[in-house]
């Protein structure tokens, strides 16, 4: 899948509107459990297939269809919580943002398995989903499957008593994002400008400038110490990034896209960001009026590609042309 102040509440923010699951018109009818979860026919093990899968499993659940949300989990996910209870959990907690759309950003699929980047209002995250039966489905992120075991009624319970549903839950003032029809497409122009490492580059109210590319970098779990292991390789880009906007803004690490030389497109990954202990997490960040920021994008990559450049996109303006930075 938004008063407190911005930058305080960002990081919860991210955990109420993007890791928690959306209710639907056909949830209300499924809350019996009697009906038969949705046969998603058949799709394309691809890139556009896993993008246009994402945006309509996001759409259900943002819309509240929390019923055709269930049938697009993995088997897996589905054996932690029955659709009855899934759809009970949030008639009786209702999700804070109902309608408010998710934004499928870049999108990187390996053999069965798909990142994809997403964002809402100003959370930031990267979903996996998994090509199963002929369909791509959600996979349910570890957070949940953790909270999910606990069952219904103590989820509702500890969620109404930190105030987690519905109106409760919305203590931020959201930054806007565009609207735009589930059917329009992502624009395809070309990237907006290009420039190189080094050299500062204006994306809407934020100055971005990389000042270097790491490759094969070795991240670490902040308590053990254990190496967090690529699925290829880490590649690390260090920026600055300076506000010029009139209030708190989001950084919005999730819609910013790494490159290759193959015109391959990778989302940030942001749990391995967090990791990132080196930097700053450049994941969900808010930056004041004023402030430079330093930190890093991470992105898990193949072994032996090569980054090429750092597309950027404008966190007001979901449609607008990504600027290109050129990492060679």
């Amino acid at each position: 899948m938004l008063g407190t102040a911005l930058l305080a509440g960002a990081a919860v923010l991210a955990i109420i509107l993007v890791l928690r699951p959306p209710t639907s018109s056909s949830g209300t009818a499924a809350a019996n459990g009697t009906e038969v979860a949705q046969d998603l026919g058949t799709q394309e093990q691809t890139e556009d297939g896993a993008r246009a899968a994402a945006q309509q499993t996001l759409d259900a659940y943002a819309g509240g269809d929390y019923g055709a949300f269930w049938d697009r989990w993995t088997t897996a996910s589905q054996a932690l919580m029955g659709r009855a209870d899934f759809i009970r959990m949030h008639t009786e907690c209702a999700q804070p943002a109902q309608g408010v759309r998710f934004v499928v950003g870049a999108v990187t699929v390996t053999g069965t398995t798909a990142r994809v980047g997403v964002t809402r209002l100003i959370a930031a995250t990267t979903f996996d989903f998994t090509f199963e039966d002929g369909a791509w489905r959600y996979v349910l992120p570890a957070e949940q499957q953790a909270e999910y075991r606990k069952g219904v009624d103590q989820i509702v319970q500890e969620r109404k008593a930190s105030n987690q549903c519905g109106r409760d839950a919305l203590k931020l003032t959201p930054v806007p994002m565009p609207t735009s029809s589930p059917d329009a497409p992502t624009s395809t122009a070309p990237p907006a400008a290009a420039t190189k490492v080094g050299q500062p580059v204006q994306v809407g109210d934020l100055t971005f400038t990389v000042t270097r590319v790491e490759q094969g970098a070795q991240l670490k779990e902040p308590i053990t110490n254990k190496p967090v292991q690529a699925q290829g390789q880490w590649v690390l880009v260090h920026v600055s990034v300076t506000s010029h906007a009139s209030k708190a803004v989001p950084i919005l690490g999730g819609r910013q896209t790494l490159v290759d030389d193959q015109g391959r497109q990778y989302a940030q990954d942001d749990k391995a960001a967090n990791y990132n202990m080196g930097d700053l997490a450049l994941t969900i960040k808010a930056i004041n009026p004023g402030q430079t920021l330093t930190g890093a994008f991470v992105y898990d990559v193949p072994a032996g590609s090569k980054p090429t450049a750092l597309e950027l996109h404008d966190y007001a303006q979901a449609d607008s042309p990504a600027v290109r930075v050129g990492l060679n």
